[in-house]
């Protein structure tokens, strides 16, 4: 059994970070019992100058604050109104970066993910940044949450 990252592991660049993150483990413990996945894709935003990240020019807002702290904690959001994205916040405070989880392949809880994405391939469960958060049932209730603790961690 592997171990839990620790906040070391995430006070890393985002496209360094990004690429660490392929092959671990994303857990996430809910009351439907433990939903879980390998990391098999990511995308790296690079904060105040990368155009593509939310955090750019330096925008703190409330949605995006949780980027502006310590890596290691959950910034999901809502794309188009109803998808969630997950991504892990990286690097040091004041350096906003996260990495994008972009697809997972499903490994604890496939019985639960069928029934949350209704699709009938596997490959089908966490194969895009809004399947995931359906498939482990990652939601805005995860915003802000420590990726150290016991809810959801890698």
């Amino acid at each position: 059994m592997s171990k839990k990252l620790t906040r070391d592991f995430y006070l890393e660049d985002a496209v360094l970070l990004s690429q660490k993150l392929i092959g671990k483990k994303l857990i996430h413990k809910t009351p439907f019992g433990t939903l879980s996945g390998m990391i098999v894709e990511t995308e790296a935003y690079r904060g105040m100058d990368d155009q593509a990240s939310h955090a750019y020019p330096n925008r703190n807002t409330p949605r995006t604050r949780i980027q502006f702290g310590q890596g290691g904690f959950a910034y999901v959001y809502k794309i188009y109104g109803m998808y969630d994205c997950f991504n892990v916040v990286t690097g040091e405070k004041d350096q906003p970066m996260s990495s994008l989880i972009r697809a997972i392949m499903p490994l604890e809880g496939l019985k639960e993910m069928y029934k949350f994405r209704k699709v009938k391939k596997e490959y089908d469960l966490g194969n895009g940044p809004g399947k995931l958060c359906a498939a482990l049932k990652i939601t805005k209730e995860q915003y802000g949450m420590d990726l150290c603790g016991d809810e959801l961690y890698l």
